[in-house]
């Protein structure tokens, strides 16, 4: 709650991207994100720890990349 709230206050900051682009995968690849959800837990443990941490962020956008551009 507290990283949704904090994202919601600046929507153009490239975390807010990063959040973004996985929601989108959500919808449009449903199956593709069911079959690595544990990639989306553990980037959501890490900011639910803190919500500033950058490698939450860096491991949400690299699992954006995996789920747009990857193969699986």
């Amino acid at each position: 709650m507290n990283a949704y709230l904090c994202l919601n206050d600046n929507p153009g900051n490239t975390e807010y991207l990063y959040c973004n682009i996985i929601y989108g995968e959500m919808v449009l690849n449903p199956e593709k994100v069911q079959a690595n959800m544990q990639g989306v837990i553990d980037a959501l443990s890490i900011l639910a720890e803190d919500y500033t941490d950058p490698n939450g962020y860096i491991r949400l956008n690299e699992l954006g990349n995996f789920l747009r551009y990857g193969e699986g």
